[in-house]
């Protein structure tokens, strides 16, 4: 499987969650997995992060684009205006769009964009043996614990019992 060149978090709740519950992920995961970029105005929907501490943490920031900011207002979908511009730009840069939300998820997929759930990322290190599965069920309970809309409790299950599979025992 190719690494994309760029994981664009779309979602600010998956930003909050790898902030709040092991800050040091998204390191690793720029380290290992891919550049980590987030647009402007989902950045600025974080709330308590400052750009200090996504360039300390390696997430970029990055300015959209005149021509998405065009189309994403010209665009009628049950998609968010922020969402529909993370699929134009992972359309236009080849980036993967990670995102809890159902419906961007769905469209990505309709339109041919690699997508995530937020968890994903962690999968990937456990897949890369960056992270052993112990830990990588440790983070995923603590984002779930820290923010239970956001990680829902049956995907961080699924995501739990399946990486134990790979566990030393």
């Amino acid at each position: 499987m190719a690494i994309p060149p760029a994981i664009l978090i779309a979602d600010a709740d998956v930003l909050v969650n790898y902030h709040e519950s092991e800050i040091g992920v998204l390191q690793l995961i720029k380290r290992h997995i891919g550049n980590v970029v987030v647009l402007e105005p989902v950045f600025h929907e974080t709330g308590d992060i400052t750009p200090g501490q996504c360039e300390e943490l390696g997430v970029d920031i990055v300015a959209t684009e005149t021509a998405w900011l065009m189309q994403a207002a010209e665009t009628s979908t049950h998609v968010s205006f922020n969402g529909y511009l993370c699929l134009l730009a992972c359309m236009d840069k080849n980036w993967t769009c990670v995102t809890n939300d159902g419906p961007l998820r769905r469209l990505c997929m309709r339109r041919g964009v690699a997508t995530q759930y937020g968890i994903g990322p962690v999968e990937d290190m456990v897949a890369a043996g960056v992270l052993g599965p112990r830990r990588a069920i440790a983070i995923a309970q603590r984002m779930q614990g820290l923010h239970p809309f956001h990680a829902n409790e049956r995907a961080i299950a699924r995501f739990s019992a399946e990486l134990a599979m790979r566990a030393p025992k």
